[in-house]
């Protein structure tokens, strides 16, 4: 059911130069890999092109990784690390900015 349904979303979009970007959260599985524990459906991961997956990162509190899990048509890409922090003066805005780094 599910990869015919992301079958059709491919033919809607195909020749069109859009990109789906589809969030997810896992599920709590701890035996099985970070890729495999997506929604329960292996199709999600299959069907697509590329998979990232955030993480708070175990090394440097404060932090998130972003890993680049599956890359079919590229090279896969370095982890990056981000953490958001608040911008402004009033501590009730919402607005926040990323800082980036190389683990």
């Amino acid at each position: 059911m599910v990869r015919g349904v992301l079958q059709k979303l491919q033919s809607d979009i195909e020749g069109t130069g859009c990109a789906v970007l589809g969030l997810c959260h896992t599920n709590k599985k701890p035996d099985l890999r970070a890729i495999e524990r997506l929604l329960g459906s292996v199709a999600f991961t299959n069907f697509v092109r590329a998979v990232l997956l955030v993480s708070r990162d175990q090394d440097d509190e404060g932090w998130f990784r972003l890993a680049h899990a599956k890359h079919n048509l590229s090279v896969r890409g370095d982890d990056l690390l981000y953490r958001p922090r608040h911008v402004g003066e009033d501590p009730q805005d919402q607005n926040v900015a990323l800082e980036w780094k190389l683990p």
